[in-house]
């Protein structure tokens, strides 16, 4: 709503009082913390893109914690590889109520045309629930088929390389 004298803005979503989070468009690396003693943690605010072209490497022993019901869109190309004893953890970031679509996150979506190069090696995704929302109507016309409809993980007419990741307490819902 705006008047000659003003402009209202509402800003909607979650907050945190740590340093590393992350919205919108993404690229770059996700460094860990030279103190091994300690986690490197990103906190995601809301959906994330990596836009074609280009690509974002997320290095061992990082956490992305999720802190709603957002997702990571890949369009360009991710590196995310962990090591057997340093995997890398995408999750929420309240893990109490996994079926609770407020402590949840959506998954990681690689969108068609993503970078063949795109790599998840030893990570673990938990905690993700896509559920159908039926109060958007376009969500309602993208979720017709139900094979497009995934948990921590959905692949659209792309080819990324999945190895040795783990995947738990994650569901699917229409």
């Amino acid at each position: 709503v705006t008047t000659k004298d003003s402009i209202q803005v509402w800003l909607l979503g979650t907050g945190t009082s740590n340093i590393n989070f992350r919205i919108g468009e993404v690229s770059g690396v996700w460094e860990r913390n030279p103190d091994l003693t300690r986690d490197t943690t990103y906190y995601v605010v809301g959906d994330i893109i990596i836009p074609a072209g280009e690509k974002l490497t997320i290095e061992p022993n990082i956490r992305v914690l999720f802190e709603g019901d957002f997702e990571m869109q890949v369009y360009g190309e991710l590196e995310a590889v962990g090591e057997p004893d340093s995997p890398i953890e995408f999750t929420s970031i309240d893990t109490s109520g996994a079926t609770s679509e407020d402590s949840t996150w959506s998954g990681i979506i690689f969108k068609s045309g993503s970078s063949p190069a795109s790599i998840m090696r030893y990570c673990v995704l938990h905690h993700a629930v896509t559920r159908l929302n039926s109060a958007i109507p376009h969500a309602i016309a993208a979720y017709e088929d139900s094979s497009l409809i995934g948990g921590a993980l959905r692949i659209e007419n792309a080819s990324p390389t999945i190895d040795s990741c783990t995947f738990y307490d994650n569901s699917a819902c229409r």
